[in-house]
């Protein structure tokens, strides 16, 4: 409320007073004061007064154009003040201080240089970001106007912070680094080499840049030195594979080839490539099937010997492949094997049994040329089994069971002599044609032997099929049969047969 004030009438007091003094008066003298009415009364005020309750009780939005933040008039309380014309409102700029550094705390983000980073072995280049803060003054000073003015939105000026790196400046070094990156480390071990990228051991390299922004590539060379003891040890225990007895020593070209090295949890992990794996394994099953068709035969003081008869199985691919790729740090690794098929077995071919090359030389063709028909039928036989025997290889086998005179002395003795060549056959008697083709068709080879007036001393040939009237043989003779009527050969055939079956090296041990 106003109230009416009151002041001395200076000009009147003064004379008064003078003349008080004048007329040297002792009493009391009485100033003389006038009423002064306030400057404005409170009907003056009442729009002002209005106006800030209208402020305190309106609700208020903050906005950075983005986002809001809501704000209760009341909180402008301390903020208000009456200006010194006492009849305008003002606000109190350093009274909102507060409220800008807590809007601030929301919105203000430094700026992101673009930069370099490393992921799944690749330098990718990630991309800047621009960066904002309050300008507190002009926020301050925008937000005093919109109050004073009645607005119910205060704005808060906010200001763009460009990134110093933009990523297009990045590209080149990323495109440099990424070259680098794809040649990996280069780490050798006797002699072969080893190449380990980021994305096979991803802590093995890291990016860094200097004060200048320079980007470089950086390799621990710890780890480096791990992984050079780790593939020494490889390499020096090297691998082998073996399969039915027979050993493969796998090349260290090729084990380092398939060699595949990562690194995770800080370790490294090696491991086979089963795809190179499966080339290995194929390069070894081509050796074993070279030992499989390799001679068996040798000769020891001169007289051919059968060497080797274990059967030797075909390497079972698949589960070869995981038998290596999960025992190949072993150092030998046994191939699993299946039982090699049987061959589609051959049609014995004619041996000349007066051919110098049959013999170990003139005089032992001379002697046995007109006697070893016996040997030629089992030579020819036991080449088509897988044997390289020649007759003189038979004869002397034969021993006294031949004679250069009268020839085979002992039909048993042909069997057995067979048999020490690895290929199992037998002697059958009192048997008829009808037998002898069973036993053809069963996969027998069959030697027979007959007397008539063309060979009055016996000859032994070999019959490959009897049909009804005829039998395809295979004759070592200077006549070269290759039929003969079949009537004929029943007449004269002595009714036994040596039967050659399957060699060792094929049926197995036990089927000998």
């Amino acid at each position: 409320m106003e109230v009416t004030g009151r002041a001395l009438d200076r000009a009147v007091a003064r004379a008064a007073l003078v003349e008080h003094l004048v007329a040297l008066r002792s009493d009391a003298l009485e100033l003389p004061v006038v009423a002064v009415p306030p400057a404005r009364a409170r009907a003056d005020l009442e729009p002002l007064a209005q106006q800030s309750r209208d402020v305190l009780r309106r609700n208020l939005r903050l906005t950075d154009g983005v986002r809001e933040w809501p704000l209760a008039g009341s909180a402008l309380r301390p903020a208000l003040a009456v200006d010194s014309d006492g009849l305008s409102l003002r606000v109190e700029q350093a009274q909102l201080a507060g409220l800008v550094e807590a809007v601030a705390d929301d919105v203000d983000r430094p700026p992101a240089d673009a930069r370099l980073e490393l992921r799944a072995g690749r330098v990718v280049v990630v991309d800047e970001e621009d960066g904002r803060h309050v300008d507190r003054p002009g926020t301050l000073a925008a937000m005093a106007r919109a109050v004073g003015s009645g607005a119910d939105v205060l704005p808060v000026v906010v200001t763009a912070d460009a990134p110093a790196v933009r990523a297009g400046e990045l590209r080149g070094t990323a495109e440099r680094l990424q070259e680098r990156l794809d040649e990996g480390i280069r780490v050798e071990v006797g002699g072969q080499a080893h190449v380990v990228g980021a994305a096979d051991a991803p802590d093995l390299f890291a990016l860094a840049h200097d004060r200048d922004g320079v980007w470089s590539l950086w390799v621990d060379p710890r780890p480096v030195h791990e992984l050079v003891a780790t593939l020494s040890a490889v390499h020096e225990q090297g691998l082998e594979f073996v399969a039915d007895g027979y050993s493969y020593a796998v090349p260290d070209g090729d084990l380092t080839a398939a060699i595949q090295v990562r690194r995770s949890a800080g370790a490294w992990r090696l491991s086979l490539d089963p795809t190179q794996a499966g080339e290995m394994v194929d390069r070894a099953g081509d050796a074993v099937d070279g030992q499989a068709a390799a001679p068996r035969f040798g000769r020891i003081g001169g007289r051919l010997r059968l060497l080797r008869a274990e059967p030797v199985g075909v390497v079972a691919r698949e589960p070869a492949v995981q038998a290596v790729v999960d025992g190949w740090r072993d150092g030998v690794v046994t191939l699993p094997t299946t039982p090699r098929p049987l061959p589609t077995a051959a049609l014995p071919e004619r041996i000349d049994q007066h051919d110098t090359r049959q013999y170990a030389g003139l005089g032992q063709t001379s002697l046995w040329g007109s006697s070893s028909c016996a040997a030629a039928a089992l030579a020819s036989a036991l080449n088509a089994r897988g044997a390289p025997v020649r007759i003189d290889d038979v004869v002397g086998e034969l021993g006294g069971a031949i004679s250069p005179t009268y020839g085979l002395l002992s039909a048993p003795a042909l069997a057995r002599a067979a048999g020490a060549f690895g290929v199992p056959s037998r002697l059958r008697t009192g048997i008829g044609l009808y037998d002898v083709q069973r036993a053809i068709a069963g996969g027998d080879i069959a030697l027979v032997d007959f007397v008539d007036d063309a060979f009055p001393e016996g000859h032994w040939l070999i019959v490959t099929g009897v049909g009804a009237s005829e039998v395809r043989v295979v004759d070592s003779s200077a006549a070269r049969l290759t039929r003969m009527d079949r009537a004929h050969l029943e007449s004269s055939w002595l009714h036994r047969a040596v039967f050659v079956g399957r060699p060792v090296w094929e049926l197995g041990a036990e089927d000998g």
